[in-house]
């Protein structure tokens, strides 16, 4: 049966109060006192002390010996654990990054860390669930936007430090160390690929206003070509043949994607209705790229073959990583993807 509210927070307060004495008096680890005695100078009965004990059994930092005792292991000897909260942190959340966690977690484990999963009914209580369980950090990877508060909260309290790593969600939450996707420098990239495949007549697939902060609009001004808001249609509007009618009336001949793979095959599907000429689709690497492509022969698609050195998960882990084992600061960072090749895919194998 599970405890009642005012139980669970007096046990969290056993761990916490536990770890501190771990800490402050076994740095060369030894017997811990009976539970008795322990029970008593914690001020709470042997059974609540006995399931906080089970905590620190369960991470190693204690080891239970039959009519022996429990003995504490020596810090040199002790886990060091980073906290990894995935989404919005709840208990069962749905992630789309799973290469970033494997990352992430292979990564850390190579710099000696262990990864402890941390997650809680909501947002707000993911801290003291981190301090709970005697992480060294916590790495936040693709927070939905109501986590922003919570997660503003936790670095307001200044004692984790904390990395957060944006993949498909895209903000901003001041005082916080965040890794993000260097738009800009994307579409700037899309642009000048455009250009060198000589297109004047171009539409984008994503907001005006995120091709004007990008720097998309004034990239293509520089080079005598307008993409005024009428050929800037938001991938998230729904509006079926919006695309289509620009391409028609506007002569458009290649159109710039934005958004996910879904809207990607939305694109497609689209333009595969016109008839030809269709305009080109300038795109970045998705794993379903190939897939859409091939289900969609008729579009042209220029794959602009762009990578990161590692996932956004594994950048922001070796940061962390950095931060705890030799002081590097923690300053957000804007994360440029590397050009790779050029190619039309034409319904083969995009790599």
């Amino acid at each position: 049966m599970r405890e009642e509210p005012n139980r669970d927070y007096l046990h969290a307060k056993v761990v916490m109060a536990l770890r501190r004495l771990i800490d402050t008096q076994y740095p060369e680890g030894g017997w811990l006192p009976s539970v008795r005695d322990m029970a008593v100078r914690l001020g709470v009965n042997p059974r609540t002390y006995t399931k906080a004990l089970q905590c620190l059994v369960d991470e190693s930092l204690a080891r239970s010996f039959p009519k022996r005792g429990h003995y504490v292991a020596p810090a040199w000897l002790r886990l060091r654990k980073v906290g990894l909260v995935l989404s919005d942190g709840s208990e069962s959340p749905f992630f789309h990054g799973g290469a970033c966690v494997s990352d992430a977690a292979g990564l850390l484990h190579a710099r000696g860390f262990h990864t402890h999963l941390i997650q809680g009914v909501s947002p707000a209580r993911l801290h003291d669930n981190a301090v709970l369980h005697g992480v060294d950090g916590l790495l936040w990877l693709d927070p939905a936007p109501k986590a922003a508060e919570a997660i503003a909260a936790i670095a307001a309290a200044d004692s984790l430090p904390l990395v957060v790593a944006h993949i498909n969600h895209f903000f901003t939450i001041p005082g916080v160390c965040e890794l993000h996707r260097d738009e800009g420098y994307e579409l700037r990239v899309q642009a000048e690929a455009m250009l060198a495949r000589g297109h004047r007549r171009v539409a984008y697939q994503g907001q005006f206003q995120r091709a004007l902060d990008g720097g998309l609009v004034a990239a293509l001004a520089a080079a005598g070509i307008d993409l005024p808001p009428e050929l800037c249609v938001p991938y998230f509007s729904g509006e079926p043949g919006k695309i289509s009618k620009l391409v028609r009336r506007h002569g458009v001949t290649a159109v710039i994607a934005g958004g996910g793979e879904l809207e990607l095959a939305m694109l497609f599907e689209e333009l595969a209705a016109l008839p030809p000429p269709r305009p080109e689709v300038l795109a970045f690497r998705f794993p379903s790229l190939p897939a859409i492509c091939q289900r969609f022969p008729d579009v042209k698609c220029v794959d602009l073959g762009m990578r990161y050195p590692r996932t956004l998960g594994g950048l922001a882990a070796e940061m962390l990583a950095d931060h705890l084992l030799e002081g590097t600061p923690l300053r957000s960072t804007k994360l440029r993807l590397v050009p790779d090749t050029m190619k039309p895919c034409g319904g083969e194998p995009c790599f």
